[in-house]
């Protein structure tokens, strides 16, 4: 198993955090993909309840994050960016126009994240969760 160097107590909480608000996660994911037209319609067509659409398309992404900090197992950070990746990907797009979009959904995501659980995280988990966000972009841009 690859593991991380920068092991802190924080990584327990923020574990436990990211799983009990794995269902605000989900909808700040959700949320920040929906700048996009492909999500934005993928919504308003699904023909379930929201929290039906937020299991189907987007409950990894806080399983991934808190088996992340949990096992201190970098697997789990290529798999979140992996799932990015995918929801990121849109046929028939130019370099230029591609960043852009990354770059706004990953701003949006950064910001939905921050209103949705960083109360609920001490500062040094926060900043913690923080880097792990940054990282993402750095490697995503």
């Amino acid at each position: 198993m690859p593991a991380r160097s920068d092991v802190t107590p924080c990584h327990g909480e923020l574990a436990r955090v990211l799983r009990d608000h794995a269902s605000q996660f989900a909808e700040a994911v959700a949320q920040a993909l929906e700048e996009m037209p492909k999500w934005r319609t993928e919504a308003q067509n699904f023909g379930g309840d929201r929290a039906d659409f937020l299991v189907l398309h987007f409950d990894v992404f806080p399983q991934y994050a808190a088996e992340y900090f949990e096992h201190e197992d970098v697997t789990f950070l290529q798999l979140f960016i992996g799932e990015l990746i995918k929801a990121l990907y849109v046929p028939k797009i130019d370099d230029i126009a591609a960043a852009r979009l990354t770059c706004r959904v990953l701003e949006g995501l950064h910001a939905y994240l921050e209103s949705a659980i960083a109360k609920s995280l001490s500062a040094e988990s926060w900043a913690r969760f923080s880097r792990f966000l940054d990282e993402v972009t750095r490697t995503l841009r």
